[in-house]
């Protein structure tokens, strides 16, 4: 087992793939369930032909993208199957399309030399009571059981089972956890994911690594935890949806960059179309991305490293993230944005012997107290799509020094003070599988939120010092999405407090400024909280800042 989760963290990079009944209705792959009953959904299995599916361009689709493994989803939620299943009506073999999709799938994987892996819902939606299994007497986890069974002894070499959704409630722990073993000992080398089983009953982590979705979280430092971040090239579905819009192939590129900087595995969704082709949009994407990747091969495949390189004028919190070469002590800066001077600040210390940019570019370097100041950037960035690198060479290892700039805010008399995304307390309470759930976003035309607040409960904070009690109007920044609106939440400085709900904008990329109220602050140091108190939709906004104004 050892050599598989060595062999998954040097691939790196995955491709997703979410096709099904619900690529038919253009909605997301979710909320179709609730906008249709079920039998007029299963008559979508009368259209179902994925004519124009090729599995060796879906698997091409990778390979130009760089991935070493492939996820098809075998089965979402709504329990039809693109494989010729033994236990269920639901399958793609009983549709106009007539085709074991998965069995293609891995026959071209292999053929290119890609890793095949699963995706599988513990959901089945459709399931009335009269499908196969049913009918033979078993109950709901056999069924699972000989499903996963069908997958893992069919189709020659799984790479890993990645689940979705959780087994239901009624099922004990130490029966999931049978089955698990059984996977192990169907498919030795298989990997499993942490997805599956409710985390808040079991004692230790299941699986052999941690999925976050959506984002690129720190983790606790203690846990030693293996994390594949799994995306979207759509903002808002993971299925085909006719009304999505794509994230650009240098937002994508920011996020693997990330990854990198964390030693983290990408796994990147394509939405292939009803008919079963990959859309030229994401086709265009993946090519980019692999485009870009191989050029930053070398700084990508370093290991994971803390230093963050600052803007040297404007003192912006951060305009990137780095890697590290244990091997060649080579330090690889990667700038998500250009700066507006012909320097930046490496807040590291160590003897550097050269710098240049990925153009063959040569930088001066000279170093004081708070690190090295890189200079003679050009005026304009490189052609090419960022994020752009910088490669540092040193005699030594170098070391990280604590940031220049204090997140602690210090305000003077009838002063206003921002309180800026990327200057909040996150803490690890409020973690899952050892996972921060709230996190800061970057965005490619320069904006900055918190984001991913899911949980009553949920809370950041800022340390602002104040010279003279005061009352200060406070003006809220958020962007949202309908999962995020009318969310709850309280702000409280220790001696005043105000509440408020979230509110509707373009999408939680794009903030819209509002008036929420007064607070009052204390002589000294406060600690501002930022609390989620309910999510009837799901999620809380993302908060683009808080600005406090003397009253």
């Amino acid at each position: 087992m050892k050599n598989s989760i060595d062999w998954f963290k040097r691939a790196r990079y995955g491709m997703f793939y979410h096709f099904g009944l619900y690529s038919l209705l253009g909605g997301n792959e979710n909320a179709v369930r609730s906008e249709h009953g079920k039998d007029e959904y299963r008559k979508l299995m009368n259209q179902f032909k994925a004519e124009n599916f090729n599995a060796d361009d879906w698997v091409d689709c990778a390979v130009s993208m760089g991935a070493k493994y492939i996820v098809p989803t075998a089965k979402h939620a709504e329990g039809f199957c693109l494989w010729d299943s033994k236990l269920t009506d639901l399958k793609s073999t009983n549709t106009p399309c007539g085709r074991d999709l998965i069995a293609e799938l891995a026959a071209a994987a292999a053929r290119k030399g890609v890793k095949f892996a699963f995706y599988f819902n513990l959901e089945t939606w459709l399931n009335d009571g009269n499908d196969i299994w049913n009918r033979q007497g078993m109950a709901y986890i056999d069924f699972i059981e000989g499903q996963l069974e069908e997958l893992l002894t069919s189709y020659g070499p799984v790479a890993l089972v990645w689940f979705d959704h959780e087994c239901p409630y009624d099922v004990p722990f130490e029966r999931f956890e049978k089955i698990i073993k059984k996977i192990k000992s169907l498919q030795p080398d298989c990997l499993v994911n942490d997805r599956g089983y409710s985390h808040k009953t079991i004692p230790y982590l299941l699986g052999d690594f941690v999925t976050p979705e959506r984002h690129v979280p720190e983790v606790a430092p203690d846990r030693n935890l293996v994390v594949e971040c799994c995306d979207s090239m759509g903002v808002t579905s993971w299925g085909y949806c006719s009304d999505d819009t794509f994230w650009s192939s240098e937002e994508l590129s920011r996020r693997v960059s990330k990854c990198a900087s964390m030693g983290y595995n990408y796994l990147l969704n394509v939405e292939p179309a009803p008919d079963g082709k990959i859309r030229h949009e994401c086709v265009d994407r993946a090519a980019a991305l692999g485009e870009w990747i191989r050029r930053h091969e070398e700084g990508l495949s370093a290991s994971s490293c803390k230093i963050e390189p600052h803007s040297n004028l404007d003192q912006k919190a951060s305009i990137g993230v780095s890697s590290l070469s244990n091997e060649t002590k080579a330090l690889y800066i990667h700038l998500w944005e250009w700066p507006k001077s012909d320097e930046i600040l490496i807040p590291a210390k160590g003897t550097p012997v050269s710098a240049e940019l990925e153009d063959g570019t040569k930088l001066t370097i000279r170093t004081d107290d708070i690190g090295m100041v890189l200079g003679g950037l050009p005026a304009v960035a490189p052609a090419s799509q960022g994020p752009w690198f910088i490669k540092l060479g040193f005699k030594e290892k170098p070391e990280a020094l604590p940031p220049a700039i204090t997140k602690k805010i210090e305000l003077l008399p009838g002063q206003s003070a921002f309180l800026a995304p990327e200057k909040a307390e996150i803490s690890f309470g409020t973690s899952v599988r050892g996972i921060k759930t709230v996190w800061v976003n970057y965005f490619t035309e320069g904006k900055v939120s918190l984001g991913n607040f899911h949980a009553k409960d949920e809370k950041v904070s800022w340390q602002v010092d104040v010279p003279e009690e005061g009352e200060y109007d406070v003006y809220m920044s958020l962007g949202s999405i309908k999962t995020q609106s009318d969310a709850g939440f309280e702000l409280s400085s220790g001696i005043s407090s105000l509440t408020g709900r979230s509110w509707l904008t373009d999408h939680y990329s794009k903030p819209e400024r509002r008036y929420i109220g007064k607070l009052s602050l204390a002589a000294g140091e406060n600690q501002i909280v930022l609390k989620v108190t309910d999510v009837p939709n799901g999620s809380f906004s993302d908060v683009h800042g808080i600005w406090l104004i003397p009253a």
